[in-house]
């Protein structure tokens, strides 16, 4: 099954190229070892990470603030429905420990998404389903997306049936301006060897 149509970009009504915030993740993440490739359609920039050996990624970003960070895996470990959990709880926080909820092996008979969904939801993250129609085919698509009812100015994450994830948010509320930190976030993710968990980085906003 393909995946869901993500929506568009809001409107932007802010000034500004969003040329800076591009020029700082790509600083950071050149710091962290990654090379990326920059392009730009009036103030839309988008960053493709050129040497993350596990996945292919990338960034979208606009001069209001809004940002979107695709990720996808390789098939094997790095795309199993625990790595996919710990992704996003990386990048959310989760208000219940893993220790003490219910962890993704016991949703096993479950597809991907259902899996990953229960395991969040078991740990406090709101979890929704999100279907697009196409009456042209007749067929209908859906995603999860999680987000964190405790902080809702990290955004949301969407996880599609083949593991390819969408965070999105606005760097200016997530990150209080600093657009660097969003790469701080994503860096330990890319370098992670497939199938382990990334190093969890503090949130800055609380």
């Amino acid at each position: 099954m393909t995946q869901a149509p993500l929506p568009a970009p809001p409107p932007c009504t802010a000034s500004g190229s969003g040329t800076e915030p591009a020029q700082t993740i790509t600083g950071r993440l050149a710091t962290a070892g990654f090379g990326v490739h920059g392009t730009r359609w009036r103030d839309r920039h988008e960053l493709t990470v050129l040497n993350a050996t596990a996945a292919r990624s990338c960034l979208t970003l606009t001069g209001c603030g809004w940002v979107r960070w695709h990720y996808e895996p390789a098939p094997g470990p790095g795309a199993d429905a625990a790595t996919l959990a710990a992704i996003i709880v990386h990048i959310l926080g989760a208000p219940h420990m893993a220790d003490s909820t219910t962890g993704v092996d016991a949703y096993r008979a479950f597809p991907l998404k259902g899996a990953v969904g229960r395991c969040l939801q078991d740990r406090g993250l709101t979890v929704t389903l999100r279907v697009c129609e196409d009456w042209e085919s007749f067929e209908a698509t859906t995603d999860i997306e999680v987000s964190s009812p405790a902080r809702p100015w990290l955004g949301a994450v969407r996880l599609a049936d083949n593991g390819h994830l969408d965070w999105e948010c606005d760097y200016r509320a997530t990150f209080h301006g600093d657009p660097g930190q969003l790469a701080d976030m994503i860096a330990p993710i890319l370098r992670a060897h497939p199938g382990t968990r990334p190093r969890r980085i503090p949130l800055t906003a609380s």
